[in-house]
């Protein structure tokens, strides 16, 4: 007898012998399918807000760079200001850095939506707590001072609230920045993804009128210890480009950063994926119905 013509053989013992003991096989694969659904009953829904960026052309890399290049000689006491670092791996860093989560807590009242957050009401359209935090008097409830103080240690939000759910990437055919925050209220997913970018806008800003006025008042310094004439009109250009920065960095209403696409309200969540999961145990279920059958047929003749 050929190989084919056994195996057809035994196929149709083994659906013979299943059609038999059929209560087994099907009480497993409804195990499974409770346990999908249990489980994917336990996940609270996640949502992702994303938002497209273009990083501006700073006035202190277009003037200061073309400066440099032209006074070459003034390069020993200047710094190198103006340098032709990427403005846009400045966001990526920047966006994912501690500097800007310090920033954004030290001016707003929201690690217990970051670090205590567990689901949505969509009827009231509030966020709903885990057992650590009372939403209506914004108090903690730890077992323990100590259990608090690891709870709220900056660099435990950092790394298991903010960056584990931040998505921050360059796209290096049209120098876009793609970030997105992922959050249990699609509402504040929003809020905070637009909060985040427009913390990472003044950071910047601050950063440059801080530099551009120790810059300028370094060179009028060297303005006044200047004697040659063409040395003293290389520094007045300096400190013209200087100005410039600030008056740039003063009345541009986005300094660093331009949304192509602002943060959007998500209105279908991104994770679980429920059905696959329900689907993953129907098939772990058949499959495991399937080998018990096979063992059973094999081993206890049953």
């Amino acid at each position: 007898m050929s190989d084919f013509s056994r195996n057809e053989i035994n196929m149709k013992d083994f659906f013979s012998n299943l059609k038999r003991q059929w209560k087994l096989p099907l009480a497993i694969v409804i195990g499974f399918l409770i346990i999908g659904i249990g489980y994917q009953g336990t996940k609270h829904d996640i949502y992702v807000s994303s938002a497209l960026l273009k990083v501006e052309k700073n006035e202190d890399s277009s003037l200061l760079g073309n400066l440099n290049s032209s006074l070459g000689a003034l390069s020993q006491f200047t710094g190198g200001l103006g340098s032709s670092e990427s403005q846009e791996n400045y966001v990526v860093e920047l966006i994912s850095s501690r500097v800007l989560l310090d920033r954004i807590l030290e001016k707003n009242d929201l690690v217990p939506e970051l670090i205590s957050a567990k689901g949505f009401n969509y009827k009231t359209q509030e966020i709903v707590f885990n057992k650590f935090f009372n939403s209506e008097d914004r108090q903690w409830q730890f077992n323990s001072e100590k259990d608090k103080q690891d709870a709220l240690t900056f660099e435990r939000i950092f790394e298991d609230n903010y960056l584990d759910k931040i998505f921050v990437r360059l796209n290096r055919q049209t120098n876009f920045v793609e970030v997105s925050f992922q959050h249990p209220s699609p509402i504040f997913a929003q809020q905070f993804l637009d909060l985040m970018i427009t913390e990472l806008d003044n950071l910047a800003r601050n950063d440059a009128l801080e530099e551009a006025e120790k810059s300028l008042q370094y060179l009028e310094l060297r303005l006044l210890e200047a004697t040659q004439s063409d040395l003293r009109s290389s520094i007045a250009s300096l400190i013209e480009a200087q100005l410039k920065i600030i008056m740039y960095a003063n009345t541009k209403e986005t300094y660093l950063v331009k949304f192509i696409d602002k943060p959007n309200l998500p209105y279908k969540a991104e994770y679980p994926n429920r059905v696959l999961i329900i689907l993953v145990s129907l098939i772990l279920g058949i499959v495991t119905a399937s080998i018990s059958a096979l063992a059973r047929k094999r081993f206890f003749n049953d």
